[in-house]
């Protein structure tokens, strides 16, 4: 399954179905429940917005659909505020092993 950015959480970034390299690029990574899930750290909105800058570079997909804020909003909230800018891959699912990918 692809990697994804599942949720962000108040003091971590969740990317579900990390790919190998991504340890590579973010030495703060902490992977979790048997490398179904990473996590990065970060504390406060400069931080954040860092993150996800460097999320974008590597195309991984947002999610962009669910309750609450999902990634994909956050993204589009942070470049409406000047902190990131650019468009994003999304994600979002149709059905049982149906996705659908798009941008932001």
């Amino acid at each position: 399954m692809q990697p994804f950015v599942d949720a962000i959480f108040p003091q971590h970034v969740s990317v579900a179905n990390p790919p190998s390299d991504l340890a590579s690029a973010f030495p703060e990574l902490v992977i979790a429940q048997e490398q179904a899930e990473a996590r990065l750290p970060y504390s406060g909105q400069d931080e954040l917005a860092v993150l996800l800058t460097r999320l974008q570079s590597l195309a991984i997909p947002f999610v962009a659909a669910g309750p609450g804020w999902h990634p994909a909003a956050v993204f589009q909230h942070f470049r409406s505020q000047h902190l990131v800018a650019g468009s994003i891959p999304t994600i979002v699912w149709l059905g049982p092993g149906k996705t659908e990918l798009g941008e932001v």
